[in-house]
């Protein structure tokens, strides 16, 4: 099922084309993916906080994936987390997201700091449950990055690569446009994603 980081209407709009209700959904979602993929994040944050487990390093920093609400805390007291105790939100003996003023910059919640303890070493003995992705609505330009996507799949399975339109690769599919090169906009959404991809250290 496809998040809505873009909409047949959107698409539409770009190619200057009206399409059947629900015939670009398949290429809505395989841009979703390609995105999703591409910068190892999701854009759209689920709408229910569900809970994840976690390994603790014995410091007093816990990674987490990125999440833009946290709603409960569980630090482990064992190797494997069969007693836990629940924290509080920025409180002494409680926990502090990270990164800083992460709402104002407009980042997710990755990171959480103890103040007077430490996420004990041990095995998914730890436990955050939260509504889970990077945002609650996808950037302007991912929705720009996936409508340009979208669009180049769809015209391209639709026949859109004859005579002397051309077509790029973008992940596992073909892409055309029925009025600008492909390289370009190929070019368009790399730029478009590029602030946004995660690299892994």
């Amino acid at each position: 099922m496809a998040k809505g980081y873009t909409t047949e209407s959107q698409i539409e709009n770009f190619l200057g084309i009206s399409i059947p209700t629900g015939e670009a959904d398949f290429y809505i979602e395989a841009a979703e993916n390609f995105i999703d993929q591409y910068c190892d994040r999701n854009f759209k944050a689920d709408t229910v906080a569900s809970e994840r487990v976690y390994d603790g390093e014995g410091g007093d920093l816990l990674n987490i994936d990125e999440c833009i609400e946290i709603t409960e805390v569980k630090r482990g007291l064992s190797i494997y987390g069969d007693s836990t105790e629940t924290l509080s939100p920025d409180v002494a003996g409680g926990y502090y997201k990270l990164p800083n003023n992460y709402s104002v910059k407009n980042l997710a919640i990755d990171c959480l700091h103890l103040r007077d303890k430490t996420w004990l070493s041990g095995f998914q003995n730890h436990k955050v449950t939260a509504k889970w992705g990077f945002s609650e609505n996808p950037p302007d330009a991912v929705e720009m990055a996936c409508t340009i996507l979208a669009s180049g799949y769809y015209h391209f399975n639709k026949g859109g690569a004859s005579g002397n339109v051309s077509s790029e690769r973008i992940g596992n599919y073909q892409v055309s446009y029925p009025t600008k090169s492909a390289n370009d906009l190929y070019k368009r959404v790399y730029q478009l994603l590029s602030p946004y991809k995660r690299f892994s250290l």
